[in-house]
């Protein structure tokens, strides 16, 4: 039938990522709407799409958007949804990003030690990421 229509139907895929992914693989780029509701989760999704069709390329041009954007939005409740997603439902194989968030977390903590009660602002995540930065950068033993 596909190709009788001259198309493809990806089914259980978002139409509006199928649309970004599409622009990137004609112009090696994509842009979001300026109304787009949650630039970092776009980002974020739009990597795991292209994780899942094994495009490489557009999952190191998402880590870049992702990391760009990132720092605006690090106060924001779009930041804890981003965390929430990359360290809850995003498999530990999208290090990139994970390493974007726990460089950023590690960054504000010289901000965040005033008020013990900021760690909160970021989630319950935020604990766990700074665990894993902490035993990666061997902080205790």
């Amino acid at each position: 039938q596909e190709a009788q229509d001259n198309t493809i139907t990806l089914h259980g895929d978002c139409p509006a990522l199928v649309k970004l992914m599409n622009f990137y693989l004609y112009d090696l780029d994509y842009m979001l709407s300026v109304n787009a509701a949650s630039h970092l989760l776009m980002h974020i999704e739009v990597f795991a799409l292209a994780d899942k069709y094994a495009i490489s390329t557009l999952q190191i041009l998402c880590a870049d958007k992702f990391k760009k954007c990132v720092h605006f939005h690090s106060d924001s409740d779009e930041f804890v949804a981003a965390i929430s997603y990359i360290f809850g439902e995003l498999t530990k194989y999208y290090r990139k990003m994970r390493e974007e968030v726990a460089t950023l977390i590690c960054s504000k903590m010289s901000l965040m030690i005033k008020e013990i009660h900021a760690l909160g602002v970021y989630g319950k995540h935020s604990e766990l990421v700074l665990l894993e930065k902490g035993k990666e950068m061997k902080w205790w033993t």
